[in-house]
């Protein structure tokens, strides 16, 4: 009735995998909550869905719930595994990209500002730019 979203948030508490898991089309922007290290498996195995379900994808990372901290580098699959595995976050708010030219889009005018990519609409309020590591 109202099209493909290009943005899913899932917060189901612990149910993220079942739900990947039943995605049956790509949607341009998903994140969840990591809560380690008590979601350690289940977070893994998020990323790995994901990562078979787009071979392009990238992914990057807040510590703050709902992106509304400082958004990390993009990173592939390897990358955010090594930095789960560090176990140095005990809380991650992960965004996979499954269109990465739309990340190119719009960080070429836009400098990366997560609420450029249609992820939180036109709230000024909470806006995440990208460091560079």
């Amino acid at each position: 009735m109202y099209g493909v979203p290009d943005y899913i948030k899932l917060d189901i508490e612990g149910y993220e995998v079942n739900a990947l898991r039943g995605l049956s089309y790509a949607i341009k922007f998903i994140s969840f909550e990591a809560n380690l290290p008590v979601f350690f498996d289940e977070t893994l195995e998020c990323l790995s869905i994901l990562s078979k379900f787009s071979s392009s994808v990238i992914f990057a990372y807040s510590l703050e719930e709902g992106l509304f901290g400082e958004l990390s580098s993009w990173l592939n699959y390897e990358q955010l595994v090594n930095i789960i595995s560090e176990k140095k976050y005990h809380f991650l708010e992960i965004i996979a990209c499954l269109s990465p030219s739309d990340v190119d889009t719009y960080s070429n005018s836009h400098n990366y500002e997560v609420h450029n990519f249609g992820i939180l609409g036109n709230r000024q309020e909470g806006t995440a730019n990208q460091h560079q590591k």
